[in-house]
């Protein structure tokens, strides 16, 4: 019997459907994407990209010659499983949705949830295959694995691979329809030691045994499926997942700047709350006090220290005087950039109702500003030429100088700029 085409109405819904998540999808990346300007600022992108050099040029040194001490079987085997055991997804559900597209709960199966998990399987798929191209020449050099390497295909090895990945992935999307939180917690379990014995039986024992292995551990975790109630679609779960999404998403990005949705909470950071006690108790350094402790317990201040840190850090391994300016004058004008955000913070907000002069708080925000950047030029400097100013002490000179005009005179007038055009508004 031939199967009905959908009515119009029908299709009409299922194109809505589809569209539902592209929506939230595409809200999402425009709710998290005007944070990525103060996570560029802050010197993340430096950081993270010296630390992919050093990785490309201890990958190029490690294929030149494996010594023999070196793991490559049990670090092969852990990466391989950390790329084909996880299985996220991201799905945009919203707590309402149980409840208002519960009727519709096949077709948000079919065209809003089934596209969802087909990406999932090709992104495990991929993912696992991409870690074991670049693991391979590894485990074919290296004095420990060459001749487990030598004994089988390495292009059979990536289909098994990419193979194991999916699986993970389809497996994923139905430990989530478990009812029983017990079992999809011991199904869990179960897949991970599977995925562990086929990957380290793959990369190191008798290739046959370890392919049998595999695929009766796949069939017998797929079996355990069947041994409890399940959901059609876990509501719940999915739901769970996605708000745990965004709060990683808004917890990494509120390392950098503050992210009204991000839950926020003063910090207390004992080690540098006594600056505060450093402000004369003084009526005329009211708004000074004021801003410098929520300055200093905020996240505003935490993505600042952090981005000094990560920049001492890189300044430290850096060689070179050229390397060192460049670095130093990049995370000083990037800091700096940050600091100017103290013109926008709100400093003190309960103490509107006492008699504190209001024409104070500009000044007491450039001056905390002030003295951050300076303090931070002053560290940056020690780190980038404490080493190597011997190297050329005039521009070691000309560099640090320029710094410090740029911490201690030009950024603090765009933050009393910014602090004066913020009370017009308010």
């Amino acid at each position: 019997m031939r199967k009905e085409a959908p009515s119009v109405p029908e299709r009409r819904q299922e194109g809505n459907i589809g569209r539902i998540r592209q929506e939230r999808a595409a809200a999402f990346r425009k709710e998290i994407f005007p944070y990525f300007r103060y996570v560029a600022q802050s010197g993340f992108g430096l950081v993270a990209s010296a630390i992919a050099f050093s990785l490309l040029i201890g990958y190029v040194k490690l294929l030149r010659g494996v010594p023999e001490s070196w793991p490559a079987d049990w670090v092969g085997a852990a990466c391989l499983l950390l790329a084909a055991f996880p299985t996220p997804l991201r799905t945009y559900l919203m707590p309402a949705d149980s409840i208002f597209l519960l009727p519709m709960e096949t077709n948000i199966y079919r065209h809003y949830l089934r596209p969802s998990i087909h990406k999932a399987i090709v992104k495990g798929t991929v993912r696992t295959a991409a870690m074991f191209a670049v693991y391979a020449p590894v485990y074919a050099a290296a004095p420990v694995t060459e001749k487990a390497a030598d004994s089988r295909s390495l292009g059979l090895l990536a289909v098994m691979f990419a193979a194991l990945g999916a699986w993970n992935a389809i497996a994923g999307w139905r430990e989530r329809t478990l009812a029983s939180s017990g079992l999809r917690l011991a199904v869990r379990s179960g897949r991970f030691a599977i995925t562990a014995g086929a990957v380290f039986g793959l990369l190191l024992g008798p290739i046959v045994p370890a392919v049998i292995f595999a695929i009766a551990g796949a069939a017998l975790c797929s079996a355990c499926w069947r041994l409890g109630a399940s959901h059609y679609v876990p509501w719940d779960r999915l739901i769970q997942e996605e708000s745990a999404a965004r709060r990683r998403w808004f917890r990494f990005l509120a390392w950098f700047v503050d992210v009204p949705e991000a839950p926020s909470r003063p910090v207390r950071r004992p080690w540098a709350a006594w600056v505060g006690k450093l402000v004369a108790w003084e009526r005329r350094k009211a708004w000074t006090y004021l801003y410098t402790l929520t300055y200093i317990r905020g996240e505003t201040f935490g993505a600042f220290y952090r981005l000094c840190l990560m920049a001492a850090f890189v300044l430290v391994a850096a060689q070179g005087i050229v390397v060192d300016t460049v670095i130093l004058a990049v995370a000083v004008l990037a800091g700096g950039m940050q600091l100017s955000e103290l013109g926008r913070l709100r400093a003190g907000e309960n103490a509107f109702v006492a008699p504190l002069p209001q024409e104070g708080k500009a000044s007491a925000a450039a001056f905390v500003g002030r003295v951050a950047g300076l303090a931070a030029a002053v560290f940056l400097s020690i780190a980038a030429f404490l080493p190597s100013a011997a190297e050329n002490p005039l521009l070691a000179i000309v560099t640090v100088a320029a710094c410090l005009g740029w911490m201690g005179w030009r950024v603090p007038r765009t933050i009393s700029k910014r602090a004066r055009n913020e009370d017009e508004e308010d």
